[in-house]
C-alpha cells in the first residue's frame, strides 16, 4: 500500500529519533563501563576529563551520521520517485509505478491527460486527412472543366481565358494545401519507423537531399558541416521524416530570404545541430510565439505569404517524437535561423 509523504516524513523522524535515544543509552553505558576498567581509564585519561565529555562527543558524531542517514532514506524514497516521475513525462513511457500516494496520484491523472491528448491528436490527424481526401474530388473535376474550356476557345472570350488563368491558379493552391496537409497527416498517424543511423551516413544524406533540392529549384545553398570526431556516433530517427523537416524548413527560408540561405551543422555535448540561416527581415514576435502551432499564419509575419502553417507545425511534432527540439530566433544583423537538435549517441556520447 502506497504511504503519502507526510507518512513517510514522520516516519523516518520518529524512527531516527528513536536511534538517536537507543545508540546515546547504549554510549552511556559503555564509557560508563569502560571508565570503571583501570587500564581503559589510564589510556582516556590524558584526552578527557570524564566520561560525560566521552559520551557527548560519541553522541554527536552519532546524531551527525543519522542525520545524514535521514536524508538519504528522504532522498530513497521520495526523489526517486520525483526522478521517475520526471523520465516518463520526458520518454512518454509510463512503466515505472510510484511508491508514494502522491505521485502516484500524479502519474494516474499523466497517464489519463496522455490517453485524451493522444485521442485528440489521433482524431484531429485522421479528420484532416479524412476531409483532404474528399476535397481532391472536386479539384480534380475542376481541373478537367478548366481542361475542356480551354480546348473549345471558339466559346470563350478572351476575359473568359483570363479567368480560367484565374481559376487555375487557384486550384493550383489548393491541390498543394492538400498535399501538404495529407503529407503532414500521413507522416504524423502512421507508425514510427525509428532507427539508428550513423552520423557519417546521416550527413551523407542529407547534403544528397539538400542538393536535389537545390537543383530542383535553381538555388545555391551554401553548406557548412562543421562536425568532426563522431564516426562512432549515431542518432536514433526516421530519416524520410527528417529529410522533410530540412524540407520544410528550406521551403520557409527560400519564401523570406533576400539573397540567399544557407545550412550550418554542428554539435554540442549531446545534440547534433541543423540551422537553417536567410537574410529575410526575420520572424515578428507574434511569429516566435505561435509559427510551431498548426494553421498559424501572419500577414505581418514570416509565415505569411505562400506558407499555410503545416511546416513549422510538422518539423516540431516529429522533433518532439525523437526527443529533439525546434526552435526559432533572429540572427543579430538580419535574418531567421530555423534550428533542429537532434540527441546523438555512442562514442563520447553514451
Amino acid at each position: 500500500m502506497e504511504r503519502t509523504v507526510k507518512q513517510i516524513i514522520v516516519f523516518i523522524i520518529l524512527e531516527t529519533m528513536a536511534k538517536i535515544f537507543f545508540y546515546s543509552f547504549i554510549i552511556m553505558i559503555f564509557v560508563n563501563l569502560a571508565l570503571e576498567t583501570e587500564i581503559l581509564r589510564i589510556w582516556l585519561k590524558p584526552f578527557l576529563k570524564s566520561g560525560n565529555e566521552i559520551s557527548l562527543g560519541l553522541i554527536i558524531l552519532i546524531i551527525v551520521y543519522l542525520s545524514y542517514e535521514f536524508y538519504r532514506k528522504i532522498d530513497v524514497m521520495i526523489l526517486k520517485d520525483i526522478d521517475a516521475l520526471m523520465e516518463n513525462i520526458k520518454y512518454d513511457n509510463y512503466v515505472q509505478t510510484a511508491g508514494i500516494f502522491e505521485f502516484k496520484m500524479i502519474q494516474e491523472a499523466l497517464i489519463r491527460k496522455n490517453k485524451d491528448i493522444k485521442e485528440k491528436d489521433k482524431f484531429v490527424s485522421t479528420t484532416i486527412s479524412y476531409i483532404s481526401h474528399d476535397m481532391k474530388t472536386p479539384v480534380t473535376i475542376i481541373n478537367a472543366n478548366i481542361d475542356l474550356l480551354r480546348k473549345n476557345n471558339d466559346i470563350v472570350t478572351d476575359k473568359g481565358i483570363d479567368r480560367i488563368s484565374r481559376i487555375e491558379n487557384e486550384s493550383e493552391k489548393i491541390s498543394e494545401y492538400i498535399s501538404k496537409l495529407m503529407d503532414v497527416t500521413t507522416s504524423l498517424t502512421r507508425k514510427k519507423n525509428l532507427e539508428k543511423i550513423t552520423i557519417k551516413e546521416c550527413f551523407r544524406k542529407m547534403q544528397n537531399s539538400v542538393l536535389i533540392y537545390s537543383d530542383s529549384i535553381e538555388e545555391e545553398i551554401e553548406v557548412d558541416w562543421n562536425v568532426k570526431s563522431l564516426d562512432d556516433s549515431y542518432i536514433v530517427c526516421d530519416f524520410k521524416n527528417l529529410d522533410k523537416c530540412i524540407v520544410h524548413l528550406l521551403n520557409n527560408a527560400f519564401e523570406h530570404r533576400r539573397s540567399c540561405v544557407k545550412i550550418e551543422v554542428c554539435k554540442d555535448s549531446k545534440n547534433i545541430i541543423f540551422k537553417v540561416i536567410d537574410d529575410g527581415i526575420g520572424f515578428n514576435q507574434d511569429s516566435l510565439n505561435k509559427a510551431k502551432t498548426m494553421f498559424y499564419t501572419d500577414n505581418f509575419g514570416r509565415t505569411s505569404g505562400k506558407g499555410c502553417g503545416i511546416g513549422l507545425y510538422f518539423v516540431n511534432s516529429y522533433m518532439e517524437t525523437v526527443n529533439g527540439e525546434l526552435l526559432l530566433c533572429n540572427r543579430e544583423n538580419c535574418g531567421a535561423e530555423q534550428i533542429i537538435k537532434i540527441p546523438y549517441y555512442g562514442g563520447d556520447n553514451e
